[in-house]
């Protein structure tokens, strides 16, 4: 049996919020604006002829997902007499103008000439054509948002 590789990856956001509360008590609306990137690679290798004679080159590929989003939500935030607060939000992420790339490194410093051989190799393009179309998919993509939230102010 064969053991799969495994595929680090990686999301981060930032983001800045905003709550309005139109009645003056405990529900509120809100919005969130923000960025948020995601990242994977995985090692393969690609078959290169040179000078009549294949040549297998190992790479790290690296994928890249960007995607603004704007999350519109309501809920409830309570802080109580003795600083307890609790809170709770609901509501959807909107991400809009996703973009993702694709990088390339070889794990071999004797063969990095090589490299634009492989990145012109069909099936090089063809993955690199999967992972942006995939991105671009991913990125588009409503999500839920819910936050249930307790603390202490003091």
């Amino acid at each position: 049996p064969t053991t799969p590789n495994p595929t680090p990856a990686s999301i981060g956001t930032l983001n800045a919020r905003v709550r309005w509360f139109p009645f003056s008590g405990t529900f509120f609306l809100g919005a969130t604006l923000g960025g948020q990137t995601a990242a994977a690679s995985q090692s393969q290798s690609f078959a290169v002829t040179v000078e009549s004679q294949t040549v297998s080159i190992p790479v790290k590929i690296g994928a890249h997902i960007k995607s603004p989003y704007l999350t519109p939500h309501l809920g409830w935030f309570v802080v109580t007499n003795s600083g307890f607060t609790w809170g709770v939000e609901a509501g959807v992420q909107l991400p809009f103008s996703p973009s993702s790339s694709i990088d390339i490194e070889v794990s071999d410093p004797t063969l990095a000439p090589l490299l634009a051989a492989a990145q012109a190799t069909t099936q090089y393009q063809a993955l690199q054509t999967d992972i942006v179309d995939l991105g671009d998919k991913l990125g588009k993509i409503p999500l839920p948002y819910f936050a249930l939230r307790l603390g202490w102010s003091f």
